[in-house]
């Protein structure tokens, strides 16, 4: 699970530094079907992707806090 957290930090970061992250967004949507299931997810699930995260975690019986830590 780390080494996917580190993963998704380093994806997340990429995205901050971008000039149009919704294009960036968009392009990973595009070519990675676990991305645009993820973001599928977060509009099922209001469009908050940090409380559609939370909860996923919860469901999956992991500590947010645990996610949240990893990607500071």
């Amino acid at each position: 699970m780390v080494g996917q957290l580190k993963g998704i930090k380093s994806k997340v970061d990429t995205l901050r530094s971008l000039g149009n992250p919704q294009l960036a967004l968009n392009q990973l949507m595009a070519s990675n079907p676990n991305m645009r299931q993820a973001m599928e997810y977060v509009q099922a699930n209001g469009g908050n992707a940090k409380e559609a995260c939370l909860k996923l975690a919860r469901e999956r019986g992991i500590d947010p806090q645990d996610i949240i830590n990893a990607l500071k």
